[in-house]
């Protein structure tokens, strides 16, 4: 009988611990919810989600960063990819014609006389596009009209084009990755910034952000890229061999396919700390790819390799980029 109560007791103590642990969790979850309503109160959010993209018989669960847009003289929503490693918007014709079936009635106007190469796509400036989400209007874009570019969806919300670097020129944009949301805003409030350690960064002739990244305890440039999603860091096989790791240890393969180029992505162990804004990240699983012209465009470029969306995400980070002064931060 003893022994039965004693079992009883210590139920009930370790049931007791366990509820307390889940209340206090539950408290400090909701203390830090209210300190983040301060600290960005008046910054203006637009939610994304995730889309998926399903290659062959892989789904990328990361596919994107995906927007909910509205273009002035279409009546429906629009799906958008957020996407900082694109110079510029662009809307791609093969869904606007599903919506539009004739191009003289498209919303904005087209100049067909210029044509352009974008990605090895056939693109033709836009003009007077009014694009918005539900809490924030774009201004001073510069977009292109991709010709026969994109792919119908089975979806309500067809995926209609990117909003590039045109979109956030000048501007502060923050990135909750935790909350899947973004702000952008012309002022950061002197309470968020003095939260966050900024690092200097330059551009690319085409306004791509580069940073310098730690990996131990030597430094190297790298492009940051919201469109490369489901990527912690990327790079060509030989650069990957050179500084990351060793392209024999391969975790996992995917065939992926980007501006309708496709091509394989290894994963493999980063066998080094990497360091961002003072911020550690251990551990990492990184990727890689047959050396091309993406590889050969990141070496001619003193980069070493592309940062995505996933090394931000995995570890709930909020990341604010200045693009008025050229910081890249992340928010302690």
């Amino acid at each position: 009988m003893k022994n039965i109560l004693t079992i009883l007791s210590l139920a009930f103590i370790l049931t007791s611990c366990k509820s307390n642990a889940q209340k206090n969790k539950s408290l400090n979850e909701e203390k830090t919810k209210q300190s983040d309503v301060i600290l960005y109160r008046n910054i203006d959010w637009i939610s994304f989600e995730w889309k998926e993209s399903v290659i062959g018989k892989d789904t990328l669960r990361y596919g994107a960063m995906e927007i909910i847009t509205y273009i002035k003289g279409i009546d429906q929503k629009l799906g958008m990819q957020f996407d900082l490693g694109s110079a510029n918007s662009a809307i791609y014709e093969i869904p606007l014609k599903e919506i539009i079936k004739d191009s003289l009635q498209y919303p904005f106007n087209v100049n067909w006389l210029e044509k352009e190469n974008f990605a090895d796509i056939d693109s033709y400036s836009i003009s007077d596009l009014i694009l918005s989400t539900k809490s924030y209007k774009f201004k001073n874009l510069a977009p292109k009209l991709l010709k026969d570019y994109g792919v119908i969806e089975q979806s309500n919300i067809p995926h209609i084009g990117t909003i590039g670097l045109d979109a956030v020129k000048d501007k502060f944009v923050i990135i909750d990755y935790q909350n899947k949301k973004i702000g952008i805003t012309d002022i950061l409030p002197e309470r968020i910034s003095e939260k966050v350690n900024f690092i200097d960064f330059e551009k690319t002739e085409i306004e791509q952000t580069i940073f310098k990244i730690k990996l131990d305890d030597e430094k190297f440039n790298v492009l940051f890229d919201t469109g490369s999603s489901s990527w912690t860091i990327i790079t060509g096989e030989s650069k990957f061999n050179e500084s990351l790791g060793s392209s024999k240890i391969k975790l996992d393969s995917i065939e992926v396919s980007s501006w309708g180029k496709k091509d394989f992505f290894y994963k493999s162990p980063i066998n080094k700390t990497i360091s961002i804004a003072g911020k550690q990240f251990s551990n990492v699983k990184g990727y890689f790819f047959k050396d091309n012209e993406i590889s050969s465009y990141l070496h001619n470029n003193d980069i070493i390799a592309i940062i995505g969306n996933r090394i931000f995400m995995d570890n709930n980070n909020t990341i604010i980029i200045n693009f008025k002064n050229k910081q890249f931060g992340i928010v302690k």
